[in-house]
């Protein structure tokens, strides 16, 4: 290969090299704004849809690198009647969630529905999906590690400004 031949295919080498960096920068630097729109609330709905029993609706999703996260009108509406909507507002940035650098702080706020049955249990249970075991696949011979919710929080602050538990009777109360 003759020696200007072998510069100009290094030096536009080195440009798309260079040109890839940038957009892999902003690509990162805009990640939250992306994942803000109907992109990122798309994926958290479908996230949660499989672990709930009924429709899941965000209405709104902000993320920032160093501002707070905010979810509001999270909303899980049951066949029954059942619902819950929350505003979640975690003070943290991305950068601090990630590092782990500070306690996530929680703030919580929202309004929870529900009715008794005639057997006294809450028609809200029927919201969520109990795990159950496999029964089509052999048992390991080393189980995977399971984390509780309990762990999973150890050192959040969890701040609820604002919940409202509305209670009715069954329909076949007199």
């Amino acid at each position: 290969m003759k020696p200007e031949i072998r510069r100009k295919w290094l030096r536009r080498s080195l440009f798309a090299l260079a040109g890839g960096i940038v957009f892999l920068g902003v690509l990162i630097a805009f990640l939250p704004t992306i994942l803000s729109g109907s992109f990122g609330r798309n994926m958290a709905v479908g996230f949660v849809s499989p672990l709930v029993r009924g429709q899941v609706s965000l209405a709104s999703l902000s993320l920032s690198w160093s501002g707070p996260q905010v979810i509001q009108g999270f909303s899980i509406k049951g066949a029954d009647g059942a619902s819950i909507t929350v505003d979640v507002t975690a003070q943290n940035g991305l950068i601090a969630l990630a590092r782990q650098s500070e306690p996530p702080h929680i703030v919580l706020s929202g309004i929870v529905a529900t009715t008794y049955r005639p057997d006294g249990s809450l028609s809200l249970t029927e919201l969520f999906v109990s795990p159950t075991p496999a029964v089509s696949q052999p048992a390991k011979a080393t189980p995977a590690p399971s984390v509780s919710l309990a762990e999973t929080l150890r050192g959040t602050i969890l701040e609820i400004t604002s919940l409202q538990l509305i209670a009715a009777g069954s329909q076949s109360d007199p």
